[in-house]
């Protein structure tokens, strides 16, 4: 089970007594160090060996060289990081950026890109560009004294190249395709320079990349059904009137266009349509996809940030950063995911009602077809001062405030299909069915009347068994007949508005005192208050139900049932209609939180330092919608104690970098969504779930000489679900005049002693880079990911496939040329090919990047 952590300690301490490896390098040089790496995600500069935070880090450098070129890649080298389920999602030690347990209006971890906060589909669909990327930081655990709102997971922090006062350009163009000619292009340019001496410099990016994708869809005969599409532009302006002050401007413009087809492991029939009910295992390696309808979301960010920065005196900073970002994502989704016999959807015309005027909603007479459309739109306003003091002296300090206002309107047009419609007919009609039945005939028993088929039994005790028998048999056959005049798959139509509003302050406040010159502590401590208005607005209409006037029923079905049967179907229908009724609500309500942290670091030596601290994270309450319901079900915070012991360490004369986090998180209060029945968004949140997370990460770096270096890292992380409240939920769904679903207690059982979903316990690399004298170059790289599940409750069919453990080995190789100001490289990525499900399930799954070879051409000028 431990065999990586022995492995790495091996590996370390075979290093540190290795003569030969301790010798100088060839011709009698110094033995170098290993590069030192500056942290900037903290709010203040320092070294990486000063921070109390597990920091993962790719530089721009380790960029440039590998020829990563998207941040889901920069991930695969990150311990304890890894990509999710959604396009674009990803997990911080087994926990989900954006949700889950279902539950909460804000994510769980941020991204900041030059200081701006990405929205939650930017960062889904719109954050994988990073070229001119001075480094990508990844602050694992809690960040919420800090960092603040929507970071009790961490922190993705990534600063791109700021101006500088020469004139430098950059240009890339890369090529890479599979076997199946699947081909991804990236053409790229950064350039600046000064444009008043000393004083005033610009530098401006751009980015152009298109991918086929890796999966086709057999029912269009298109290729590339998981396209990707994206491109941005960036300009940076750097403004220092002075040694004491400066001024840096980003705007920031990308857009995305992203298919995210999964492959379908369904049976196709003689009919050419999907068999919906038919999953053939293998079918997944296909990568085909039987979409009918247009299926992509296509995002666009325009973004602005101001910092400015003043040095008051020598001891003394103050810097202000202003960040406004304006987002849009137009999704079209094919409703039903696959190609289906449209026979099975309701053929009658319709028209319509739209009475709140929901955008993307068609207007006039259509035919039902699953092609939904949402529109997001979301704006971000922040404003954050920090002051920073130290004198060089025993204390350090940093206090800030911060203000952020999000607004966000989501507009959603769902034609959907509602598979199981049968058992919510049956578990709705049964009941009324029975007393209907008891109450009419029970008059009736004895009374000898033609078509009374109630007049053999006779009133009273004698006669109760032969009339419970008779109203069973009656009751099953009348269901059966009410059963007949639907179809298991129905078909719906919803038009919903969700507004969500929020405000959120914060003070905050951060200080370290050297005790000794060995012995440091350090606290922080944040107040953070967010208001939040969250509305519901629906519309809409059950399609293709019965006329209970003219109901079918089988031959020779007692007639004096008829009416029985035409009033179950009224009632039925009724509550489909009533489930799908015009509303407009919204819910209140607001937060507020103390977060304190603390540390004690000692110095072994001057290369070695043991840390050991304690963080509280949070995220605020939020609300979750319940459409068939028209209710918003609020909830409270949820709060993490985060406990970790560091180490920072040299080897080696700094040669040999090796750092390490170990951590346990308790997780208490969590927000969870449970369903109340099985149509689609009729469930409710509260806060009745904990759970905790242990593990660690290790990162090492190895200048082994001038030309060769070696990274590697290892993440350890084991989660569980521990508790879950039923009582306190069953009294939480009362109180809102609910139905308590009888397998409450068994879904929320469910959880216990269960990994999070896409949590693999191990994850891991090692990256070996080579520089020659004579410019030549090559990276060999190993990404390690175990297997972990695919829901919360670790549970699936026969057929359901899991996310399983892969092992990918890239490789770059390449020449400088033209005086080193121009390299070709090839590389591979996925080099041996290795197949593997990256987000399993059932019917549809998304498999792992295939191999991908091919040739990057990049200058310098």
């Amino acid at each position: 089970m431990y065999r990586f952590t022995v492995s790495a300690a091996a590996l370390i301490a075979g290093l540190s007594v290795s003569p030969a490896i301790a010798q100088t390098n060839a011709g009698g040089q110094q033995p170098v160090e290993v590069e030192s790496i500056v942290i900037r995600g903290e709010k203040v500069e320092r070294d990486l060996q000063e921070t109390v935070t597990s920091v993962g880090v790719v530089t721009g450098e380790q960029l440039e060289l590998d020829g990563i070129a998207s941040l889901g890649d920069a991930f695969d080298y990150i311990a304890n990081v890894n990509r999710n389920n959604s396009e674009g999602g990803f997990s911080i030690r087994g926990i989900p950026f954006d949700n889950l347990l279902g539950a909460g209006s804000a994510p769980l971890a941020q991204v900041y890109v030059d200081g701006v906060t990405l929205g939650d589909q930017t960062t889904r669909f719109n954050a994988d560009t990073i070229w001119d990327v001075a480094q990508v930081e990844v602050l694992r655990g809690a960040q919420s004294t800090v960092q603040g709102r929507n970071a009790l997971a961490g922190a993705i922090i990534i600063n791109t190249a700021d101006p500088t006062y020469e004139f430098e350009g950059r240009a890339r163009a890369q090529y890479l395709t599979t076997d199946d000619e699947d081909m991804t292009y990236i053409l790229s340019a950064a350039y600046g320079g000064p444009i008043v001496e000393d004083r005033l410099a610009f530098r401006v990016a751009v980015e152009r990349r298109e991918s086929d994708g890796f999966v086709d869809n057999a029912t269009t005969g298109e290729d590339g059904a998981d396209y990707n599409d994206q491109w941005q532009a960036r300009l940076k302006l750097l403004l220092e009137p002075s040694d004491r002050f400066s001024t840096l401007f980003t705007v920031n413009y990308s857009q995305a266009r992203v298919a995210d087809a999964l492959s379908d492991r369904r049976l196709v029939g003689p009919n050419g349509y999907v068999d919906l009910n038919t999953v053939v295992a293998g079918n997944e390696d296909l990568r085909l996809s039987y979409v009918n309808a247009p299926d992509f979301n296509e995002n666009t960010n325009l973004s602005f940030a101001l910092r400015n920065t003043w040095d008051i005196s020598d001891a003394l900073r103050l810097t202000s950063l202003t960040t406004y970002s304006d987002a849009e994502n137009d999704e079209r989704l094919d409703t039903d995911g696959t190609n289906v016999d449209p026979a099975l959807y309701p053929q009658d015309p319709f028209t319509i009602n739209n009475p709140f005027n929901i955008p993307t909603i068609p207007s006039g007479e259509i035919v039902f077809a699953p092609e939904g459309a949402q529109l997001e739109e979301q704006t971000i306003f922040t404003q954050e001062f920090t002051l920073s003091y130290d004198t060089g002296g025993r204390f350090r300090g940093l206090a800030g405030a911060y203000y952020v206002e999000s607004d966000e309107e989501e507009y959603n047009f769902t034609p959907g299909i509602q598979p199981g419609i049968l058992s919510v007919v049956e578990g709705a009609a049964r009941p009324g069915i029975e007393a209907t039945l008891i109450a009419e005939l029970t008059p009736l028993r004895g009374v000898p009347a033609p078509g009374n088929p109630v007049a053999g039994i006779p009133a009273g005790p004698a006669g109760d068994p032969f009339f419970d028998a008779f109203i069973a048999g009656a009751t099953d056959l009348t269901t059966a007949a009410v059963l007949a005049n639907y179809t298991d798959l129905g078909a719906f139509l919803a038009m919903t508005s969700e507004p969500l509003s929020i405000e959120n302050y914060a003070f905050y406040a951060r200080g370290e005192y050297d005790v000794t010159e060995k012995l440091t502590v350090g606290f922080g401590l944040r107040y953070d208050h967010e208001e939040q208005v969250e509305g519901l607005i629906l519309s809409g209409d059950p399609l293709g139900l019965p006329n209970p006037a003219t109901p079918s029923v089988p031959a020779g079905f007692i007639p004096a049932l008829i009416p029985v049967v035409q009033g179950t179907i009224a009632a039925v229908n009724a509550n489909f209609d009533a489930s799908l009724l015009e509303a407009n609500t919204s819910a209140s309500q607001d937060f507020s939180a103390w977060l304190p942290s603390g540390f004690v670091s000692f110095d072994i030596d001057e290369d070695r330092t043991i840390i050991a601290s304690v963080r509280r994270g949070y995220r605020a309450g939020g609300s979750d919608l319940n459409i068939p319901r028209q209710f918003v079900s609020q909830f409270d915070p949820e709060y993490t104690t985060n406990y970790e012991l560091a180490l920072r360490s040299f080897w080696m004369d700094r040669r040999l970098r090796v750092n390490a986090n170990a951590f346990y998180t308790d997780w208490t209060d969590q927000q969870v969504v449970v369903s109340l029945s099985t149509l689609q968004q009729d469930e409710v949140g509260f806060n009745v779930g904990s759970s905790n997370l242990m593990g660690f990460e290790i990162d090492a770096s190895f200048q082994i000489d001038s030309n060769w270096s070696l990274d590697a890292s290892v993440g350890h992380v084991k989660t569980e679900f521990e508790d879950f409240d039923t009582a306190l939920a069953e009294t939480i769904i009362a109180a809102q005049s609910l139905t308590v679903p009888t397998n409450l207690e068994q879904t929320l059982a469910a959880f216990e002693s269960n990994a999070f979903s896409f949590a693999p316990e191990w994850t891991g690399s090692a990256r070996l880079a080579y520089e020659g004298d004579t410019g030549w170059y090559g990276v060999l790289g190993v990404t390690y990911e175990g297997e972990s599940f695919v829901n919360n409750s670790n549970s699936g069919s026969a057929t359901f496939l899991q996310n399983d453990a892969r092992t990918l080995v890239n490789f770059t190789v390449g020449r400088r040329v033209l005086d080193d100001r121009a390299t070709i490289s090839f590389m591979a990525r996925n080099l041996f090919d290795e197949i593997y499900v990256a987000s399993g399930g059932n019917e549809r799954v998304r498999m792992g990047a295939p191999r991908q070879i091919g040739v990057r051409l990049a200058a310098d000028f």
